[in-house]
């Protein structure tokens, strides 16, 4: 007899509980040579194979072992004519990690439909979202409202969808329509409500419940998860180091050790936002702290390996190249904009062609990417002095709207470069306040863009 709370107290050891349930579920598979080997037999004295799968599937997600949690469901799929709703939600998920857009959301519609869960139309509506699919997510978020008036996630969803989509009025008159029947809330829900408050604009009164409150009464990772995403967006990033820093010790203190090993997690990558000149030592110093917990965690060795590529890249980027490499030979699966990072540091080692081939997984995908990334790019398309393509990736951010200093530099040395003088003149001589409505739009955009952010 064995059972899954049996497997779980090997938990500290990430590698031997994949192996122990690799080892099930494989042995489940042998013994019967069939699909339905564990439906009739009691809990007892056979575990169900599809709960171990999904148990093995959510562990390997959570090590962001992503392309094995892919194999493992295709290996279902092939043995199975339908997955159930929450094998086919998982899948959706695994999908989503892997960037393979499409095929996450058709995967979420088939849970939705299947389930017809408000929590699985709220999934479908954002990949949809996401994939710029804005009809059916309209339609899936009104379809998790009618499936489920009470749902409060559903609710404050659907209000943000209409705050994202311009139609303010309607959101905040839904918003003061859900606040008239909150009663006592709970804290995620007062957490989802500042969310909410904070993106229709009314940041005094997400301040407000943010001051209600009491981080110390959470009771899950994820409730710290969600008030640290919450503080990055509305508060600085002084004040989620002062968060992650008391989450920390309280955790410390009371023995909660996954908690504090995430808090170190998190406050590592956020120091590496900040001018602390002795950030990256510190940051440094709170990994080791969680690997000297677990040395083979694959969430303390990816984040190692990113904070060293942000202050190695240039100096010596082999050493956080040679951290990503071990960890895919340990079956880590990299999302796109680890690809991008691992493209960046081959890019210093002279390796051109080859980082720029996985800088571009990500570069193409308009959803995905950030203008950040965009803007790296083109600065180092500059370096190598290859202007033209420089340009094109520079007349991206401005078509999107990006209105930052450093685009309007790189889009002066572009025109420097292929030598445009007479151009270069114009954009440092031009006058927004005298001809802007006749000027190209290009110099318009650069006299605004240099004079907003002097």
């Amino acid at each position: 007899d064995f059972r899954l709370a049996d497997l779980h107290r090997t938990e500290n050891d990430s590698h031997a509980l994949i192996d122990s349930l690799k080892r099930i579920t494989s042995t489940l598979y042998e013994s019967t040579g069939t699909a339905n080997l564990a439906y009739d037999r009691p809990a007892t004295s056979m575990p169900d194979r599809l709960s171990v799968v999904r148990e093995l599937i959510q562990l390997l997600v959570r090590r962001e072992r992503y392309s094995e949690a892919n194999d493992l469901i295709a290996s279902l799929r092939r043995s199975r004519d339908r997955l159930d709703p929450k094998m086919t939600r998982m899948a959706s998920e695994v999908s989503f990690k892997m960037a393979d857009f499409s095929r996450a959301v058709e995967l979420a519609e088939q849970a939705a439909e299947a389930s017809g869960s408000a929590a699985d139309r709220l999934w479908h509506a954002r990949l949809c979202e996401l994939a710029g699919e804005g009809q059916n997510a309209e339609s899936s978020y009104r379809k998790a409202i009618r499936s489920d008036p009470n749902h409060l996630d559903a609710s404050l969803a659907w209000i943000r969808f209409l705050s994202r989509t311009g139609k303010v009025a309607e959101a905040r008159e839904q918003m003061a329509m859900f606040a008239s029947r909150l009663e006592q809330p709970d804290l995620s829900t007062l957490i989802a409500v500042a969310e909410t408050q904070y993106q229709l604009g009314d940041a005094r009164q997400a301040d407000q419940l943010i001051a209600k409150i009491n981080t110390a009464e959470f009771d899950s990772i994820e409730q710290h998860q969600r008030f640290e995403s919450l503080l990055r967006r509305c508060r600085s990033t002084d004040a989620v180091i002062d968060f992650l820093e008391s989450t920390k010790a309280r955790a410390s203190n009371s023995d909660q050790i996954d908690l504090a090993c995430w808090a170190r997690r998190r406050l590592a990558m956020t120091l590496t936002e900040t001018n602390l000149h002795d950030a990256f030592t510190l940051a440094q110093r709170l990994l080791k702290a969680n690997l000297e917990i677990d040395p083979q965690s694959i969430e303390d060795r990816h984040t190692l390996a990113s904070v060293n590529a942000i202050y190695l890249v240039e100096s010596d980027p082999d050493v956080p190249l040679k951290q990503f490499e071990l960890l895919q030979r340990d079956g880590w699966s990299p999302t796109q904009s680890d690809q991008f990072i691992i493209g960046r540091l081959l890019w210093s080692t002279g390796q051109f062609a080859k980082g720029k081939a996985l800088m571009m997984s990500l570069l193409t995908d308009v959803q995905g990417r950030r203008r950040d990334h965009v803007r790296t790019f083109a600065q180092l398309l500059l370096t190598q002095k290859d202007y033209r393509e420089a340009e094109l990736w520079i007349n991206r951010l401005i078509e999107e709207g990006d209105d930052d200093f450093a685009t309007a530099e790189m889009l002066l040395r572009v025109r420097y470069g292929r030598e445009q003088f007479d151009d270069v003149i114009n954009l440092l001589t031009f006058d927004p306040e005298v001809g802007g409505d006749l000027a190209i739009p290009e110099v318009k955009w650069f006299a605004e863009t240099s004079t907003a952010d002097q």
